[in-house]
């Protein structure tokens, strides 16, 4: 058994010997394997007697930059190897990487490895979320532009990623903030403009009285304050920008059916969504019979019963009484706290063409996330009950026939019709008249896009007073942001101070008019970005519509939960939009999710909430306590954070234990989808004694093996295949994604006891296996100390 061991280490020799331009692993005739001197430490000519933490880090930096190399090399032009697109999320660039970027990076790099070792054409890209507040608020605290600012701090984390051997497709890295990319973000806002799904109304912001501007939401403190001067936060209606998701709410709810792998997302995903059983339809109103210009948009959950209108209600909060409707007055001289008011303003239908007076209702919170609702007495008890209370008058749509069908009547062309198929004719009409009818939920509302803020993709649209909000020509694009120097955080959006910028000629009629200053929601930079990895240097079009195809959708995507609902439904949104552009031919944009746990920290936390550095905690006796006061310390595993001084910082890891150490322990830890309780010293053992067996391993192999005769080679002896299973085939068929701690724990144990129960004989004839097994295992898990090069794994029945 001793030989077998020494046999399995000249193995690993072996293919470190392959990697530094020794003979190929599979011969085209098989053969025995023949010794060889010297492996990795080619350089040196010595091999150390144990794998040690400075061997581990020697490893590492001679094979990162020929893993990378190799890596990266993929042809889209060859069709005859199937795809893989594994993603990770991009992350902001704030300048420091955390423990769960780590995590989240080594998934994916494993996953990558792996897929290429099945002979996949893949890709891992990268990419920076470079818009957004912080860099604004770094302008305003530090005196730095967002630019330079952004730009270091991707700069430093680049290199950073790079000292975890992550090998990322960086011919495909893409940054949000430069105009090459957001240009193409607004060319996708004005092609949602002109297909009626970008729009602007006014809608509630955080404003700060102090400072006259308006506040992000992390901005607020918990007491409602502004985080700069301190006031009191207000609400305030401003013109906002929106994008039209509710338009796609019953596609993307049913297209939920079709994703099977979205495993504890869909649940999230539908919720957020809501039940999709009504619409919302248009209204223009009127003042005693005058047309006021102004506009309202109510739901119903019954619209196939909408010639039954009685009254059309509004809430105590809605917009036209706070807002700056030329209206606001005459709502609010009707207004009588407490109870339904009947106003002198009529609603008009305008796809029925028919009139119902508007309802202040007395309660303030409607069903939902509403804040208006057509009444239909015929559909609603509660409808009929008010209507018969302020004496509105309302006709009677359905009838019931002795089947128990339900049918129309009095509703125009919809007569005669069953309620299911008046549901969607109705429904069909408004749509192609543009007044509604997009089948959605009393709880989802459409996206707000607009921030008044600097650092963000400028929103392309003119406001012309002739003309109104027209988009910029598509050939003028990108809109850039002009470069401003002064950052106060006072006063209105940044941009309209750059008078040069905003002043402007009407696209339309050339006539004088100001561009838009509020800039987008960082959201809808990171809606699309999967799609142009598919094709980052294209200059003439968001992406290319063979290679989205070819490409996508995303085989995997990998992230946190965090990211399950918001993210995921802007991007499946602009997914299904692009779709029905004839962009893509695909409506879902990832096929599979992989929303990874936590990383957390132990906290040591006193009964007054204060939370202790580890040296200030007394841990000798049976309970913790606080090293100078003896309080009792509450022992407890959170988030990392730096203010419960219990995060770590990557490099410092990986300086004390190598990239490879760390790349084990966490696929060891826990499985993906779990959280990680971070103690790399309490797991030293597994995987410390894991890469010092597999060193030791390949020092024993280093002493002569005598070789076997090809004779020999082909003798019967037991065979091995069927213990000795290369990890890509071994309980993982479609991929490690739920996998990935078996990889760490399972697979490697298994694998070390299969080679423990293989008799030399078996070893010397199934060479090829053994040398195969370990280099899959060492190759995903382990990469720089066990590279594999690319390619297919041939099946055991035909090793060549």
């Amino acid at each position: 058994m001793a030989s077998a061991w020494r046999r399995l280490g000249f193995y690993v020799c072996f293919l470190k010997s392959k990697l530094n331009g020794g003979p190929d692993i599979i011969s085209r005739g098989r053969r025995v394997i023949p010794g060889c001197a010297r492996g990795i430490y080619s350089a040196t000519g010595t091999w150390t007697k144990e794998y040690t933490l400075q061997t581990r880090k020697d490893v590492e930096n001679w094979w990162h930059k020929r893993i990378k190399e190799e890596t990266s090399k993929i042809s889209e032009a060859d069709k005859s190897k199937p795809k893989f697109y594994v993603l990770s999320m991009f992350p902001y660039p704030s300048g420091k990487l955390h423990m769960g970027h780590v995590r989240v990076y080594t998934i994916s790099d494993t996953i990558a490895r792996f897929q290429k070792m099945r002979g996949m054409q893949v890709i891992n890209p990268m990419g920076w979320d470079a818009f957004g507040l912080p860099a604004e608020n770094a302008a305003i605290e530090r005196n730095l532009h967002p630019e330079s600012w952004t730009q270091s701090n991707i700069k430093h984390m680049r290199k950073q990623l790079d000292r975890l051997g992550l090998c990322f497709s960086w011919d495909r890295e893409i940054t949000t903030c430069l105009p090459d990319y957001y240009k193409w973000t607004q060319y996708l806002f004005i092609k949602l403009y002109e297909a009626g799904l970008a729009y602007q109304k006014e809608a509630l912001v955080n404003w700060d009285p102090v400072d006259q501007t308006v506040l992000a939401n992390e901005q607020v403190d918990e007491h409602g304050c502004s985080w700069r001067s301190g006031a009191k936060v207000e609400q305030k209606y401003l013109r906002q920008w929106f994008i039209k998701t509710t338009a796609y709410a019953k596609a993307m709810q049913d297209a939920l059916a079709d994703l099977p792998e979205w495993y504890g997302i869909k649940g999230m995903q539908a919720h957020w969504i809501g039940d999709c059983v009504g619409c919302h339809l248009d209204f223009t109103l009127k003042v005693d019979g005058h047309v006021t210009g102004e506009k309202l948009t109510a739901y119903t959950a019954t619209p196939e019963a909408i010639y039954g209108t009685s009254h059309v209600a509004i809430s105590p909060s809605h917009r036209l009484l706070h807002g700056h409707s030329s209206l606001k007055e005459t709502f609010r001289k009707a207004l009588v706290p407490g109870q339904d008011c009947l106003t002198p303003v009529t609603a008009v239908n305008m796809l029925t063409q028919r009139e119902a007076p508007v309802v202040i209702l007395a309660k303030a919170d409607f069903e939902g996330s509403l804040d208006s609702k057509i009444g239909i007495p015929s559909t609603s008890p509660e409808d009929a009950s008010l209507a018969q209370t302020l004496g509105l008058p309302y006709s009677e749509v359905i009838e019931t026939l002795p089947d128990g069908t339900e049918r129309l009547r009095n509703s125009a062309e919809f007569t005669g019709m069953n309620r299911q198929d008046a549901f969607l004719a109705l429904t069909q009409k408004a749509r192609r008249k543009r007044v509604g009818g997009d089948v959605t939920s009393d709880k989802l509302k459409d996206w707000l896009v607009s921030r008044q803020r600097y650092w963000g993709t400028p929103i392309p649209m003119v406001h012309c007073p002739a003309c109104g909000p027209v988009p910029v020509p598509l050939q003028d694009l990108p809109v850039t942001l002009p470069h401003i120097t002064a950052f106060t955080g006072k006063g209105g959006s940044p941009l309209a101070t750059a008078s040069d910028w905003v002043n402007c000629a009407c696209p339309r009629c050339r006539g004088a008019a100001k561009r838009e200053t509020d800039t987008m929601d960082t959201f809808v930079d990171s809606a699309w970005y999967y799609f142009r990895y598919t094709d980052p240097q294209n200059a003439h079009s968001p992406f290319n519509a063979a290679l989205a195809d070819y490409w996508m959708p995303v085989d995997l995507y990998i992230g946190g939960k965090e990211h399950a609902v918001m993210h995921l439904f802007y991007a499946r949104f602009f997914s299904h939009f692009c779709h029905d552009q004839n962009m893509v031919k695909h409506r879902e944009p990832f096929h599979k999710l992989l929303a990874q746990g936590l990383i957390k920290g132990q906290t040591f936390r006193l009964p007054s909430g204060q939370y202790l550095q580890r040296e200030e905690v007394d841990l000798t006796g049976s309970v913790p306590v606080h090293a100078n006061t003896k309080e009792t310390v509450e022992v407890t595993w959170e988030k990392m954070s730096k203010s419960k001084h219990n995060g770590v910082d990557p490099q410092e890891v990986v300086g004390r234990y190598g990239i490879d150490t760390i790349r084990l322990y966490i696929l060891f830890a826990a499985p993906p989808e779990k959280d990680i309780l971070w103690d790399v010293k309490g797991d030293r053992p597994f995987h410390r004694g894991l890469l010092t067996e597999l060193g030791n391993l390949s020092a024993d192999g280093i002493q002569q093996c005598p070789p076997a005769s090809l004779a020999e080679s082909r003798s019967p002896q037991p065979r091995v295949r069927g213990r000795c299973v290369c990890p890509d085939r071994d309980g993982c068929p479609d991929g490690p994604s739920h996998h990935l701690g078996a990889l760490g724990r399972s697979a490697s144990k298994n694998s070390l006891e299969r080679w423990r129960s293989c008799s030399d004989e078996s070893i010397r004839h199934d060479s090829w296996c053994f040398a195969r097994t370990l280099q899959c295992l060492c190759g995903k898990l382990i990469p720089h100390a066990g590279t594999a090069p690319p390619g297919p794994t041939p099946s055991p029945g035909n090793p060549e």
